[in-house]
């Protein structure tokens, strides 16, 4: 299966996550110019977007953030109705990262993100809750 494929799969996971759990989800289709992100999902007065990753050696390289994500996440991080994120597939479950962390972690020089890193984090399914 490619890796297209794989990565709209998960797309499709993590989506389903968010409707189970209340969420009106829509996700974003590829075009030539890009979007920032995977997923926008609502509930209440909250509206989150949000990029999924699919981690196949369970590492997450900060090079994959993208200067349109920057953009749109940082502008995003003002809002206080707003949540910008990524959601990064690991063979030990999948993790919600905000954006403000991956943004400290780029200003600290910090490469990429291993699965024993993403412990740390809240996983989608709290998260979601």
């Amino acid at each position: 299966m490619s890796n297209k494929r794989l990565g709209t799969r998960y797309e499709e996971k993590v989506a389903q996550v968010l409707y189970d759990n209340g969420y009106w989800v829509t996700l974003l289709t590829a075009s030539r110019t890009g979007q920032p992100a995977d997923i926008i999902a609502i509930r209440g007065n909250e509206i989150a977007l949000l990029d999924a990753k699919l981690c196949s050696k369970d590492r997450f390289e900060l090079s994959r953030v993208e200067p349109n994500q920057i953009r749109s996440m940082s502008l995003l991080e003002k809002r206080s109705y707003a949540i910008a994120g990524f959601v990064l597939g690991m063979s030990e479950g999948d993790y919600f990262i905000s954006w403000g962390t991956v943004k400290e972690l780029l200003e600290k020089g910090v490469k990429s993100l291993k699965q024993e890193d993403c412990r740390e984090f809240i996983t989608l399914e709290e998260w979601a809750k």
